[in-house]
């Protein structure tokens, strides 16, 4: 596969989320960022790049060598995702002005950056690489959302992580956990949410 077809692939499953309308949705209630001291180099990327990451079933990945900086290597076999990158040049245009002392209006040349056109970078996902564990990110809210006091009761544990396609939030017995992948206390219902026990 080319490099041209990679990047039409991407962004004909780009186009096709804004055709669904599954987008709307997803970017209104699910983009969390880490605190600050927990980025990830994702967390630049444009809202483009981290729904592909997303789709790709991952809410970390990175280029071969940003892994390496981090202790981790892409394990043998495994497979890279493209994202889409900006291609620029320094350009400079001529553009009018008005001098602020005499009030007339001049040219003057500035150099400006351009986008001239879009390239593919290959990217690993987190659980395709191996090796040091990374601090886990901090993705709670600056403020607990309401009754969040009340949904500790019925968990041992109520957490935040980012959305990756599947849920907005759920709560699993077995870890007795409550994760939410948005800040938003409107959350749609959550699958498996426990119910209230007076004796709890």
């Amino acid at each position: 596969m080319t490099l041209t077809d990679r990047a039409r692939e991407a962004l004909n499953r780009l186009l096709e989320m804004f055709r669904t309308g599954d987008l709307p949705a997803a970017v209104a209630r699910t983009v969390i960022r880490a605190k600050t001291g927990y980025e990830r180099p994702s967390d630049r990327w444009s809202l483009g790049n981290r729904l592909l990451m997303y789709l790709a079933g991952t809410e970390d990945a990175r280029g071969y060598r940003q892994w390496e900086e981090v202790g981790r290597h892409v394990k043998k076999g495994a497979k890279a995702f493209y994202i889409l990158a900006p291609t620029t040049r320094k350009k400079t245009v001529k553009e009018r002005e008005v001098d602020p002392e005499t009030g007339e209006e001049r040219e003057v040349e500035r150099e400006r950056t351009v986008i001239t056109g879009f390239r593919c970078v290959p990217v690993f996902r987190y659980e395709d690489t191996e090796g040091e564990p990374l601090p886990e990110a901090d993705y709670n809210p600056p403020e607990p959302p309401p009754l969040f006091d009340v949904a500790r009761r019925f968990a041992g544990d109520v957490k935040y992580k980012p959305f990756v396609g599947r849920y907005y939030g759920y709560f699993s017995p077995a870890r007795d956990e409550i994760v939410l992948s948005t800040h938003d206390a409107r959350t749609p219902s959550f699958t498996n949410w426990p119910t209230p026990s007076i004796t709890r």
